[in-house]
């Protein structure tokens, strides 16, 4: 299998990422010792396998943003619809889009690797360690023979099981003839019921804050944060896991210069359900442009079939999502 990575001065780019001082930014400070460990927090083994959006606007629209199928507890296929405009999913303007209608993913010792089965070709691997972890992952979107392309390498640092920074390394083109090679350093932190509170972009000078209401715990939430189409690829195929144990009601960046970067995010009208979060609003910035979220949990019940093929059944409606995987608002 060739290795999904292009060939740049990386360790070189490293050295210097590595050495670099950065100044860690967080909303609330990370409590240590007892005071956290004594913290209750309501973990869920559901695991959200469908997740739609409803935009309204000028052309009202339903996407289905992620469907997953697992196997032995490992997500097995995997249908993806992540675009790069501004009014897409809460994305950064300028990424070039990733749909993938159909999945197939597989594991081979440390690597686990994603086909895209319509274009034929292997768009994501992934080094993991015995847990499961991503240590790398390395990300490879191209339309067409040599247009335009999106060439991506994350790696991942932990303390014990938490996430506390990624270095990433890009190589992209979104329009002929030129190419952009750019880096980043993402520096995570935590408040003190272990929550993320922030992601802090080092070389963008940007930080991505999550505020929660902390009267309303939660065992399960899918929330609409991006860091960049890889590591919600990763994220998605569970492979690194940003902790949420209560409502998020807002994400807001600062740092950006305008809303193209990344649109702010207010989350209200929340719908749960035994702990679990099915359904929210996101009023953003934008009147003409605001969003809903759905999403469907699977608590170890069979999932849904198609009758004639034995298959498993595609979302790509409210309809279809609430008779399925009921409650959700009316």
């Amino acid at each position: 299998m060739k290795k999904l990575i292009y060939t740049i001065a990386s360790a070189v780019v490293l050295c210097a990422i590595i050495c670099s001082g950065c100044k860690k930014e967080v909303e609330q400070p990370m409590k240590q010792g007892t005071e956290l460990q004594s913290q209750t927090l309501h973990e869920t083994a559901c695991k959200p396998v469908v997740f739609l959006q409803y935009e309204q606007g000028f052309f009202s629209s339903w996407t289905t943003v992620m469907q997953r199928w697992y196997e032995h507890d490992k997500v097995r296929y995997f249908k993806l619809e992540l675009r790069g405009g501004r009014h897409s999913h809460g994305l950064y303007f300028g990424e070039l889009q990733f749909i993938m209608p159909w999945g197939e993913v597989r594991y081979e010792g440390d690597q686990v690797y994603v086909k895209d089965v319509q274009r034929n070709m292997v768009v994501f691997r992934a080094t993991v360690d015995a847990s499961g972890k991503a240590l790398a992952s390395y990300y490879y979107n191209q339309y067409s023979a040599n247009d335009v392309f999106s060439h991506d390498t994350l790696y991942y640092y932990y303390t014990g099981n938490r996430l506390d920074s990624a270095i990433q390394l890009s190589k992209t083109r979104l329009m002929m003839p030129d190419i952009r090679y750019s880096w980043e350093k993402y520096i995570f932190q935590y408040d003190a019921s272990g929550n993320i509170a922030s992601i802090n972009a080092v070389n963008a000078g940007t930080t991505m804050n999550f505020v929660y209401d902390y009267s309303r715990p939660v065992s399960g939430i899918f929330s609409n944060h991006h860091v960049n189409i890889p590591f919600r690829l990763t994220e998605y195929l569970g492979l690194i896991k940003l902790p949420m144990h209560h409502v998020v009601t807002r994400i807001h960046v600062q740092g950006v210069t305008s809303s193209n970067q990344y649109p702010g995010q207010r989350f209200d009208n929340f719908t749960i359900d035994n702990r679990l979060v099915t359904a929210y609003h996101d009023a953003g910035n934008d009147y003409f442009f605001q969003k809903s979220y759905y999403t469907g949990w699977d608590c170890g019940t069979a999932l849904p079939q198609d009758s004639t093929s034995g298959q498993p059944i595609s979302i790509t409606s409210l309809e279809q999502l609430r008779r399925l995987y009921a409650p959700l608002p009316k």
